[in-house]
């Protein structure tokens, strides 16, 4: 990637990071995230963004599974629990 590669990529992004949308602080610059298996150039990133999907080695299901679990305010788990409990409840009377 060249420099005006970046310099298009970055003006196409709005200068901010593909993810997050944050622009990068002052003297700091995004970085070129690519896919490690093919080489093509996906957007620019921050360095907090860049490392997440690292960190999750790139792996589209990693990914989903880590916003799944950040999106758990955790009523997810209690909804679950009552509908558990009350099912339980009806078939101990005899209900179901």
């Amino acid at each position: 990637m060249t420099q005006d590669d970046y310099e298009r990529m970055l003006a196409a992004q709005g200068g901010c990071c593909a993810i997050c949308g944050r622009r990068p602080r002052p003297g700091k610059h995004l970085h070129v995230d690519h896919d490690h298996d093919t080489g093509r150039v996906r957007g620019l990133l921050c360095f907090s963004c860049n490392v997440a999907i690292g960190n999750l080695h790139h792996d589209v299901d990693r990914v989903l599974r880590a916003a799944d679990y950040v999106d758990d305010d955790g009523t997810r788990d209690e909804m679950e629990r009552l509908a558990r409990d009350r099912a339980q409840g009806l078939a101990g009377a005899g209900l179901v």
